[in-house]
């Protein structure tokens, strides 16, 4: 339970150091050399190159981010900075539930109208919820980006909530929230946000709490629309064959009547304070599922990218792949370790970044009677990792 992250990263940053961008060469000049045996650490020549990109900021304060490549597809990702954080307790869930009335129809386009719609262009609209953003995505035809961010003004602006829709709805998300308690993964890492980050609204689950499904009004839910979808709160990512300037031009034609700011005041709260915890709980299989989590550093820390890293380095393990007869998969160092403990079945990790804060552990299942020997055991791998990682397996 101990706290392995400060300043003094447990990846130095001077160990991992970010390419310098290239110009990108025209697709015809573009000369492959997958057949060059590679210096150790050195990087790919397709790879040694960030792709043109720009950032522009409209007057209501909508930021139009472009990373230009050529392809037919545009994806257009619409982030908006409110999530189940933003909630009050009062109205938890609003959020979700607030994500799944914009398919539900505006006085445009009803729900069958905008799912035909969407199916004639051959576009695909999906969308999410986290604890401290929302996202929306629809992938175009590049021919009909106009029409897709009119169709997210639409859906995302002008709204309905018909009341009618809103009572449906009700039992898709509770069916949903019972079939995320059926993953024994997610149902312990929420449980280690509620036990770290107790009291503080980002400890409440994503589809908010499970008695309020049956109660959020359709007021709570305008509410938290129009004191969140304001122009400093979101944030477009647009990638594809796309004219930055052009784009901009859409967007504030669409997005333009947004208000920058909102007249309800946003909720105020404090940063978390993380509290070490680890969470148990007993599988109907006989095995002890536990999570053990630390606290690690927000999206905008310098050490984001790092922990990204350390996640990919600690990885995934699950024991029934290696009782595989001729398994020929390839193994990190620690999986090739833990192939050593019968007692354990899974491990997963998970790095779970917040704007303020964010949770690095991971996920085990083991043999009950050798649960705290097993916790005893990940916790001295992590411990060991902080002082004798190398750069091999950065590199690795």
């Amino acid at each position: 339970g101990d706290k392995i992250y400060n300043k003094e990263s447990l990846i130095n940053n001077q160990v991992f150091e970010l390419q310098k961008s290239v110009e990108i060469p025209k697709e015809n000049n573009l000369k492959f050399k997958c057949d060059k045996e590679l210096d150790w650490g050195e990087i790919p020549y397709e790879l040694n190159f960030d792709r043109k990109n720009k950032t522009s900021i409209l007057n209501n304060g909508i930021s139009v981010t472009t990373l230009d490549y050529s392809s037919p597809i545009i994806s257009i990702s619409v982030f908006i900075r409110c999530g189940s954080v933003d909630e009050s307790l009062e109205a938890s869930g609003s959020a979700h539930f607030l994500e799944h009335m914009h398919f539900k129809g505006t006085p445009k386009r009803n729900k069958k109208q905008l799912e035909m719609e969407i199916e004639s262009k051959g576009a695909h609209l999906n969308a999410y919820t986290t604890r401290d953003y929302t996202s929306y995505i629809l992938n175009v035809f590049k021919e009909e980006i106009d029409w897709g961010v009119e169709l997210l003004s639409d859906i995302l602006t002008k709204s309905l909530y018909l009341s009618n829709f809103i009572e449906r709805e009700r039992d898709t998300i509770y069916t949903e929230l019972i079939e995320c308690e059926k993953e024994e993964f997610e149902t312990i890492l929420e449980n280690s946000h509620y036990t770290v980050f107790k009291d503080h609204p980002i400890s409440r689950p994503i589809l908010g709490l499970k008695e309020n499904i049956m109660s959020v009004t359709r007021d709570q839910i305008v509410e938290f629309h129009t004191r969140n979808y304001c122009g400093q709160k979101i944030l477009f990512s647009v990638t594809g064959e796309v004219d930055h300037d052009n784009l901009k031009f859409i967007i504030n034609k669409h997005f333009g009547h947004l208000p920058s700011t909102s007249n309800i005041p946003a909720l105020v709260y404090t940063k978390p304070e993380f509290k070490p915890r680890v969470t148990l709980t007993d599988g109907p299989d006989g095995f002890l599922k536990a999570g053990m989590f630390w606290e690690a550093p927000s999206w905008f820390d310098e050490d984001y990218i790092p922990f990204l890293i350390l996640q990919r380095i600690v990885g995934d393990y699950k024991k029934s792949l290696f009782d595989l007869p001729n398994n020929n998969q390839s193994c990190n160092k620690f999986s090739n370790l833990l192939a050593s403990v019968p007692e354990i079945e899974t491990i997963k990790t998970a790095f779970t970044p917040y704007k303020d804060v964010g949770l690095f552990g991971m996920f085990v299942e083991c043999e009950d009677k050798y649960g705290e020997d097993t916790l005893l055991f990940l916790r001295a791998y992590i411990q060991d990792l902080y002082i004798n990682i190398s750069e091999t397996d950065i590199l690795n």
